[in-house]
């Protein structure tokens, strides 16, 4: 990976993603650049700085899941860029922004902090106890399918599966957000509630008044 400063001078090219990300953190504002993909086998902390990742079309294979604690924005600068979780995908405690690429895990987003997808595609849950912000991109279902394409919707199922939100936190939805989903309209009318519901917690969502459901 490469990191550039924020007048776009080169730190330094590494050929690890820690190495690279303690070079991005010894310079405010500064960009890492993904050169090629990056394997990670164990939870991967962002502790601290003020970065932006550049995926440029490379994946990220987060096994664990990227905790991240810093001022961190996303986007993809090529096509393709894609961070990809087992089971999570990115755990948030500090100030996440999304403006492109794709987020791909079970839970996309595990988040304690500050959100902001401005775009790019969340893939998976979105699970709040922060707060969270969809202006733009695609949220994108890819759980509990099977069970839900016969299910009656109301706010009392726990098998949404496109968001979670497990805290009450409301996750506010803007109007130029696209959703995608095998059984759109069951969850049109499940996600018109106001009500999402998991386990024995219940939350809410603002919804925009001209989504786009694909």
């Amino acid at each position: 990976a490469k990191v550039t400063d924020k007048d776009g001078n080169a730190v330094g090219t590494y050929k690890t993603l820690a190495d690279a990300i303690t070079a991005a953190q010894g310079s405010e504002d500064s960009t890492l650049t993904l050169l090629d993909d990056v394997t990670l086998k164990e939870l991967f902390e962002i502790n601290s700085g003020k970065i932006t990742l550049d995926l440029n079309g490379k994946t990220i294979s987060a096994s664990d899941g990227i905790a991240v604690y810093a001022d961190l924005t996303i986007f993809d600068s090529a096509t393709g860029g894609k961070i990809y979780g087992d089971t999570f995908g990115l755990l948030n405690s500090g100030l996440l922004t999304v403006k492109g690429g794709v987020i791909n895990a079970s839970c996309a987003i595990y988040n304690y902090g500050t959100v902001n997808v401005i775009d790019g595609d969340i893939q998976g849950e979105i699970t709040n106890n922060g707060k969270v912000t969809v202006n733009g991109g695609t949220l994108t279902n890819i759980n509990n399918v099977n069970t839900m394409e016969n299910t009656t919707f109301t706010p009392s199922i726990s098998k949404c599966g496109l968001f979670i939100d497990y805290f009450g936190n409301p996750i506010k939805i803007g109007d130029t957000v696209v959703f995608k989903s095998t059984f759109k309209e069951n969850l049109k009318k499940f996600l018109e509630t106001g009500g999402i519901y998991i386990g024995e917690s219940a939350g809410s969502m603002i919804l925009g008044n001209n989504l786009k459901w694909v």
